[in-house]
């Protein structure tokens, strides 16, 4: 699958300003997710696949920037989050579980699942759900930060590569003497990986990991990239691990009726 350089210049720079600045607050959140929204679009149409007439499913969606996004491209779209966080009143959202949706079968012809899949005990759940809500021979667009990446450990990075109990003790340190603060309020580190942001936890999702999976679950990886930019490191065995900031797979559902 042949893939067109998408992004401007411009793109990056905005992006990258706002990515500065996404934990100051829930609106500037929503911004930074409304522009990768933008982008997404972009991608899938370097891709050759235009989902304006797709009926679209928004995982975990939180604030719902990418979301909004979506909406104003497309036929259908639905968000999906445990927490309804939504302030806009054009989003179709329901607040559920990603891994028991309220859904019928094959009912989505793209599935957008960004930056979930790592915050999941068992993430083979996840994409057996996805599987069964996803119409036969659609799309499923999958992404996270590889755990050994330098964003990878999320609030501990980058002293999570130091091993779980080090990253919690540094991240702790760190946090109260910069006085770190998300959305106003101070940040709180958790004790453990499994405890981080309350019911989500961290789990060391790899590439290799996520490739595994998919595989198992019946997916066929259509593209494989670093998301957003045209450096493609996730392709290099073991390096790739650590220079891919986030992970990108698209991914079609072969099941057949």
């Amino acid at each position: 699958m042949k893939k067109k350089i998408y992004l401007t210049i411009k793109n990056y720079v905005e992006f990258l300003r706002i990515a500065l600045k996404r934990t100051k607050s829930e609106a500037d959140y929503f911004i930074f997710q409304k522009i990768q929204g933008q982008f997404l679009i972009k991608y899938l149409l370097s891709i050759q696949i235009n989902p304006k007439d797709y009926y679209i499913l928004d995982l975990a969606n939180g604030y719902g920037g990418g979301t909004h996004e979506l909406t104003s491209y497309s036929k259908k779209v639905f968000g999906l989050d445990l927490y309804n966080l939504i302030r806009s009143k054009s989003i179709n959202q329901v607040s559920g579980n990603a891994l028991q949706t309220p859904f019928q079968d094959n009912t989505f012809d793209l599935i957008i699942c960004s930056s979930l899949i790592e915050h999941l005990e068992q993430p083979e759940k996840l994409l057996c759900e996805i599987k069964r809500i996803l119409k036969p021979n659609q799309y499923l667009y999958l992404s996270y930060p590889p755990f050994f990446s330098i964003n990878g450990g999320h609030d501990y990075a980058p002293f999570h590569l130091l091993g779980e109990k080090a990253a919690v003790i540094l991240s702790k340190f760190f946090s109260k003497i910069m006085m770190k603060k998300k959305f106003g309020k101070k940040l709180e580190i958790s004790n453990s990986f499994k405890n981080a942001y309350g019911n989500w936890g961290l789990y060391k999702m790899t590439i290799i990991n996520g490739r595994q999976l998919i595989n198992n679950s019946g997916f066929k990886i259509l593209d494989q990239s670093t998301k957003w930019i045209p450096l493609n490191f996730s392709q290099i065995p073991i390096i790739g691990e650590f220079l891919t900031w986030h992970i990108q797979f698209l991914l079609v559902n072969e099941k057949y009726e």
